[in-house]
């Protein structure tokens, strides 16, 4: 899936935070008691996360079978 995609060459960690918060719908405070880390860390790890992600869809070619 796309998704799984654009997780692909994250570290583990990032890509445990992302899927937690965008997915599973967790809050940062939520992910932090899970991970161990404080809530600012989960949240410079999704806007590094968000950051890399846009630029790899505008970098990405777009998908057959979708609406031009």
């Amino acid at each position: 899936s796309r998704w799984l995609a654009l997780l692909d060459g994250f570290e583990a960690e990032v890509q445990q935070i992302a899927f937690l918060r965008h997915v599973d719908g967790m809050s940062l405070d939520e992910i932090a008691q899970m991970t161990g880390l404080s809530s600012k860390t989960v949240s410079r790890k999704l806007a590094f996360f968000a950051e890399r992600s846009r630029d790899r869809l505008a970098e990405a070619p777009p998908q057959s079978g979708g609406t031009p």
